[in-house]
């Protein structure tokens, strides 16, 4: 199967992705489409518990159970319920994150893939790199499957196998840490020289293969349909099956170097922009605008992040408020409830610091992570 489109980039810089919550897999990047399968937080009145450490975190993994995200030292699993410390693991470097499959916790640091037991913290296995890597060669999120997680490094991807550790498959390409690359119905999408490349998560074989149109910064796969926003400021939605494209849709505020976020839900395509804090809701069947609301202030570089759902409702964190005597950076920031079938702000709750990453909603709580700590809002 054959569409056309040029190469694909993931952009690093700001780009964030979400985390799913699922109560016995998190499969990865896939399954981190945003798309909350518990109960709404329809208002936050108080903090729940606040989880401190010494060092900034990185973005979490988010479990009816647990929560896992790292610090440049240390891998943490914190009760969601309570905020209590159930273990550590010493890593190096910030860690992607997490994927959790039949209780097994996947993630990279600088040295290579770990496999760990979700429970305890306790080392299963570890697939190390040849020499130590940069964090801007890291992956950002890990990508796995219910049988195995994925490596991209040194121009190859190889599938290792989840309980193990040993290597299933491998093939050999143009790809690093940094190709753009998602999960979905036991196949793998990667980008490489301008071709979306399917492979069967099994065998490690190609299936079938989609050609783009022009240079790509977003892929997100959802209800048999592969979306993508490319950099001149367009989303094109396809069907995976038939090839054919379904609907376009352009906005010219979206134009490179800016680009945004996709997030679907319910019948709804959202589009984050995050440097001007637009987010648009579009007809998942015909690409049409619904409606659309602006959000935070543009004095700051990345106004919001990433949206993510619960039902039928919005939930984004937007830096906001006065400058701190330091020109193009805020004083606090929102966490902002807009209505899914209109856009329309529902509530906004002040957070007296950055919240650096996508909320996540889990037992009737919402959870944010500011620098240094992790907090968990009721």
């Amino acid at each position: 199967m054959r569409l056309t489109l040029g190469l694909i980039i993931i952009v690093i810089f700001l780009l964030t992705a979400c985390g799913s919550n699922i109560k016995d897999n998190a499969y990865g990047i896939m399954s981190q489409t945003g798309v909350y399968q518990g109960k709404a937080v329809k208002s936050i009145s108080k903090t729940k518990w606040t989880f401190t450490t010494d060092e900034d975190y990185s973005e979490p993994l988010v479990t009816e159970d647990t929560a896992y995200f790292g610090s440049k030292q240390v891998m943490y699993a914190v009760e969601t319920k309570t905020g209590k410390e159930k273990w550590r693991f010493p890593i190096k470097e910030y860690p992607s994150v997490p994927a959790l499959v039949n209780n097994i916790l996947c993630f990279t640091d600088s040295t290579g893939l770990y496999g760990i037991e979700s429970g305890t913290g306790k080392l299963l296995w570890q697939s190390k790199y040849k020499e130590p890597i940069s964090r801007a060669m890291m992956p950002l999120h890990t990508v796995a499957s219910s049988r195995n997680v994925y490596t991209m490094q040194n121009g190859r991807m190889a599938a290792l196998n989840i309980e193990t550790g040993k290597q299933v498959w491998e093939i050999k390409g143009n790809f690093s840490a940094t190709t753009l690359h998602a999960f979905d119905n036991d196949k793998i999408y990667y980008s490489a020289e301008g071709v979306v490349h399917v492979i069967d998560d099994q065998s490690g074989k190609q299936t079938n293969e989609l050609i783009l149109n022009g240079m790509a910064s977003t892929l997100t796969i959802a209800n048999n349909r592969i979306f993508i926003s490319d950099f001149g400021g367009t989303i094109t939605a396809y069907d995976i099956g038939s090839e054919k494209q379904l609907w376009q849709f352009t906005n010219d505020s979206l134009v490179a170097p800016n680009w945004p976020l996709l997030t679907v839900f319910n019948n709804t395509v959202l589009i984050t922009d995050v440097k001007y804090g637009t987010i648009q809701g579009l007809d998942l069947k015909t690409g049409k605008e619904k409606w659309n609301t602006k959000i935070g202030k543009e004095d700051y570089l990345g106004v919001v992040q990433w949206t993510i759902t619960a039902e039928d409702f919005i939930y984004v964190g937007a830096w906001d408020g006065e400058q701190d005597g330091q020109e193009g950076m805020p004083s606090y920031s929102s966490l902002i409830c807009l209505d899914g079938s209109t856009g329309k702000e529902l509530w906004k709750y002040k957070v007296e610091e950055w919240i650096m990453f996508p909320p996540a909603i889990m037992n009737k709580q919402v959870m944010i992570i500011t620098g240094k700590n992790i907090v968990a809002l009721k």
